[in-house]
């Protein structure tokens, strides 16, 4: 007689438990993809945006020993104020512009700004508004400022950059300006003036405080440095793609305040920058920001 070995399917009970764990373990394993993936993206952009402010510093520590003729300040500036001002409007905020804004007021006042980079900009701009294809304010203001001064100004014998050859780029807005993009695909930002960052970012801590603090604009003793103790502030907007950065409205700089024109420009104590740099209130999007100061505010 022969025996018979019997055999017993998986009970529903048994084949949901089973569906289940393969499920959890799928889950923890896309996960652990999707953590790894991001952490890529990050480490990507974060090395454009280390490229991008090592050009941006070399030339910022120029300028401190420009020389520049004081010997004919306006009326109620000193002349070491008036030096001051000169390098940080006539030199670092026209070679180093943020907005489109200031780059019209430019090529307005042609015979004021002279340098080669300035010139190239000016002539960029004009090219852009004679064919019609970019306006103020625009979209992508600063990211197309930041491609531009990089690429096409010259900054620290900078001429084509050819650590950020293999940068992506590109003109997410179809005005014919390119972008550095970071690994999401967003335009990389760009602000000059930046008093009111706080990093780390939420913290409420301002990153330009302590050891950087800023010299008081005009003051009549003591040293008065150009850049106000700042430094640029390159940043992506991370993967939600908003800043969520003050950018005070991204309007000119350069004609900020008067006599003479333009006297507040990058002055952190003058109202229409001071929250420059800010969070923007009742948004948390900033947090996700990769930013070129992170490093150095984790110190």
């Amino acid at each position: 007689m022969r025996s018979r070995t019997q055999t017993r399917g998986f009970s529903l009970v048994e084949l949901l438990v089973t569906l289940t764990i393969i499920l959890i373990l799928a889950s923890l394993t896309s996960g652990g993809i999707s953590a790894a993936r991001s952490s890529q993206k990050t480490a990507a952009t974060r090395t454009t945006i280390t490229k991008i402010d090592q050009i941006l510093s070399a030339q910022l520590e120029r300028y401190a020993s420009r020389a520049v003729s004081t010997s004919t300040p306006p009326a109620g500036m000193s002349r070491k104020d008036f030096r001051a001002w000169t390098i940080r409007r006539t030199m670092i905020t026209g070679d180093m512009p943020d907005r489109w804004a200031d780059v019209a007021s430019m090529a307005a006042n042609p015979t004021v700004f002279t340098s080669p980079a300035q010139r190239t900009y000016i002539a960029t701009w004009n090219s852009l508004t004679a064919s019609q294809k970019i306006a103020v304010p625009q979209a992508n203001n600063s990211a197309e400022c930041l491609f531009m001064v990089i690429m096409q100004g010259g900054l620290a014998d900078c001429l084509d950059c050819i650590g950020l050859k293999t940068a992506d780029v590109g003109d997410t807005d179809g005005d014919g300006m390119m972008e550095f993009l970071d690994a999401w695909r967003n335009p990389i930002e760009f602000l000059l003036w930046a008093p009111a960052l706080q990093l780390p970012a939420g913290s409420g801590t301002l990153f330009f405080s302590g050891d950087r603090s800023l010299d008081a604009a005009f003051n009549a003793t003591g040293s008065v440095r150009p850049t106000l103790g700042m430094r640029p502030l390159v940043y992506s907007p991370g993967p939600d793609g908003i800043g969520g950065l003050d950018r005070s409205g991204d309007g000119v700089t350069l004609s900020l305040g008067s006599g003479p024109v333009g006297r507040d420009c990058g002055n952190p104590q003058a109202a229409a920058l001071s929250s420059a740099g800010r969070p923007v209130p009742n948004t948390s999007a900033f947090l996700d920001n990769v930013t070129n100061l992170d490093e150095e505010a984790k110190r």
